[in-house]
């Protein structure tokens, strides 16, 4: 009998929770002291349940809390624009029609991205998080279920496994999750869970948990000219688990689960993270700070020694306690000998805390304190900072950022909220730029190396004005304002509106130039008559 297409995919999601088993206990151990909260890779917790029994020190979680932070201010921060659409032919982006067009499908799609309900900035936040401690994060976008819009999900790692394509890209995600039966028959109707799910709520044991299975990977075998949901290029699938029953097989039109590595090492599909670099040193601050601990005890309140037969017990060691012993007994109560090495303790975890730090790029994601400077010196030195993160931080907008906006300008498309391009991008393909502080420091180099170009050249056009004739001002206007800052593009006027304004002040030039000419002549004129009288006097 043929494996059916529920047990299929219960099969392979077996395989790929096994396949990487030793990865859940490495994620495991990161989790207890960088990530509580996420800690549910191989144990199954109770929800209210304690989380932090393994940290003695917060370093860690602390350093993980500040890179995701630092990572959502500098490629996605919502008070700011981060990302614009441009057309991949440079000449288009000329067009004054493009240009009002992008800058429309811009401010819908950064609107969107900053609404309340599509819940991006928390589902950022929490993939940071991930990205940053367990190396491999994950977050979906949906069509919103409950108004024209987009729906972001970050969801947790225990709960996701992805396989990659030929090119080692994440394309498939299976994700394995318990929903109350209640939870299951809302989504999904009564009449299309399983038997067994069915009869659970209608015994009213509707908080009973059910394992579901969501699969999302490339179809297969699809009809291209087909639109309905089973012929799409990606699968949306949910399956009940025990039951090995299809709630519900759809499609999206584009990837919809995106998964993206922090690091990644050859041959292995997650990626690793600063969390996994320093976990070693991370266990071994808990340690030392549980010895500190101890050491610390003991010096404050230190174990006595007190002789067997001189003291009348109970010792009392409260403050103001009498401790009554025989007369003429030499005996005495003496405190324990205890180290005194806690100085040399504190500044070798302070070492470690430091490695930690600099593995989560603490130092540059914050100005270090010295002597006062200049707004323009703190402004280069958080622009070379940013610069020196860029390369690491690339590959999330290659696996997700990227993808992630295709994907929600295809569906704001589809919904009409984002109205049909002109006639001059028909058939032109679009492109992604990034103008997030990260982005715009690394391109700020260019800004610096014409801003160079022109003091350098300011001594050779004083004395060779015609320099200047090689030089497009506004090429150089719109190239600085609009694609190296980032600046509004209807900020600055159409060539047809500069032309008029320049053929109007040349107008005003020649005008002015003919007054001040007749002017001269008039009082030539008048000076050659009064000469004239004068020499006739």
């Amino acid at each position: 009998m043929p494996e059916s297409l529920a047990a299929q995919k219960i099969r392979v999601a077996s395989e790929l929770k096994s396949a990487r088993g030793t990865w859940e206990s490495h994620w495991q151990e990161i989790g207890d002291r960088m990530y509580p909260r996420k800690a549910d890779f191989t144990v199954d917790r109770s929800p209210g349940e304690k989380r932090n029994r393994l940290v003695y020190d917060s370093t860690a979680i602390i350093a993980a809390e500040t890179l995701a932070s630092g990572l959502h201010g500098m490629l996605t921060n919502p008070a700011t624009q981060w990302f614009q659409l441009a057309a991949e032919d440079q000449a288009l982006n000329q067009v004054r029609d493009v240009q009002v067009w992008l800058e429309i499908a811009n401010r819908v799609m950064t609107a969107e991205f900053n609404r309340p309900e599509a819940g991006f900035s928390a589902a950022m936040h929490e993939d940071y998080m991930e990205y940053g401690t367990f190396g491999t994060s994950v977050t979906f976008v949906f069509e919103h279920p409950s108004r024209r819009g987009v729906l972001f999900q970050a969801r947790p790692l225990a709960e996701c496994y992805c396989m990659e394509n030929e090119s080692g890209h994440i394309d498939t995600i299976y994700r394995k999750f318990k929903w109350t039966v209640r939870q299951v028959v809302s989504k999904w109707g009564l009449k299309n869970v399983s038997e067994a799910t069915r009869k659970k709520y209608e015994s009213k044991r509707q908080n009973e948990k059910i394992e579901i299975l969501h699969v999302m990977e490339p179809r297969k075998e699809r009809d291209q000219t087909k639109k309905t949901a089973a012929h799409k290029p990606f699968t949306d699938t949910y399956i009940e688990v025990t039951a090995k029953h299809i709630l519900s097989d759809g499609g999206f039109d584009e990837q919809a689960g995106f998964a993206s590595r922090f690091y990644k090492g050859s041959m292995e599909i997650y990626g690793r993270s600063p969390g996994t670099a320093v976990l070693q040193d991370v266990k071994m601050l808990n340690e030392m700070y549980k010895v500190t601990l101890k050491i610390a005890q003991k010096m404050a309140d230190p174990p006595l020694m007190v002789p067997d037969d001189g003291f009348l017990n109970p010792v009392r060691t409260v403050p103001g306690g009498i401790n009554t012993y025989r007369a003429g007994s030499p005996d005495r109560i003496e405190a324990f000998p205890t180290p005194n090495n806690v100085p040399i303790q504190l500044e070798m975890m302070n070492e470690v805390r430091e490695r930690i730090s600099k593995a989560f790029f603490i130092d540059q994601l914050q100005l270090q304190q010295g002597p006062q400077m200049t707004a323009t010196e703190v402004m280069q030195r958080t622009e070379d900072k940013l610069r020196l993160m860029g390369p690491v931080l690339g590959r999330i907008q290659t696996e997700k950022l990227g993808p992630m906006i295709d994907r929600v300008f295809a569906i704001l498309m589809r919904q009409g909220l984002i109205p049909d391009p002109p006639q001059a991008l028909s058939g032109a393909n679009l492109k992604v730029e990034y103008v997030s502080p990260l982005a715009r420091a690394q391109k700020q180099l260019e800004a610096q190396g014409i801003i160079r170009t022109i003091e350098v050249m300011a001594p050779f056009v004083e004395a060779d004005p015609n320099i200047m004739h090689r030089i497009n001002g506004d090429r150089m206007l719109e190239h600085v304002g609009i694609e190296l800052f980032g600046i509004d593009p209807t900020l600055l006027r159409s060539e047809e509106e500069t032309a008029a304004l320049r053929q109007q002040a040349q107008q005003k030039q020649e005008l002015a130039e003919g007054i001040q000419g007749a002017e001269v002549m008039a009082r030539t004129a008048r000076d050659v008559s009064q000469a004239q009288a004068t020499s006739r006097g």
